[in-house]
């Protein structure tokens, strides 16, 4: 683990001799660590992407993940939009979505499951690694709180 944390982070595709140059810093060196990876990219879309994407938001996963209805209102709301028929209906375990209508205007739905991540419990060694190492200042502006 010390050494995926703490080794120089670069991008392979599937054949292990052929690197991914697309995913280097932009000067097109590679990353020292994850840690810096991570800032650098993050930097990048609080930084840069509001600068050059027209409609941006920046979404944390926890907050997708734990209210995706809510997200989904929020953005309907900034930019104007509404859903078809509310076509989606989400939850935190699965998403409903019209699949037909029929003559009465009753709605058909299909139920997909969401796939979410296991939550990985970090503690002792690896944990002193990455509060040590992580840019917190960045960490605190993605409103990840130190």
């Amino acid at each position: 683990m010390r050494t995926f944390l703490l080794g120089e982070f670069y991008s392979m595709w599937r054949n292990p001799d052929i690197e991914i140059m697309e995913d280097r810093r932009i000067d097109g060196v590679r990353y020292s660590n994850i840690f810096e990876m991570r800032s650098y990219k993050c930097r990048f879309l609080l930084d840069r992407m509001v600068n050059i994407a027209d409609k941006y938001e920046m979404v944390r996963y926890e907050d997708l993940k734990n209210e995706p209805q809510q997200f989904l209102e929020y953005i309907e709301s900034k930019y104007k939009l509404r859903r078809r028929n509310d076509d989606f209906i989400i939850n935190s375990s699965r998403i409903e979505s019209v699949t037909d209508i029929n003559e009465y205007g009753q709605a058909s739905y299909r139920t997909s499951a969401i796939q979410l991540r296991e939550n990985y419990d970090v503690k002792g060694d690896v944990m002193d690694i990455i509060m040590s190492h992580i840019d917190k200042d960045t960490e605190n502006r993605m409103s990840y709180l130190l």
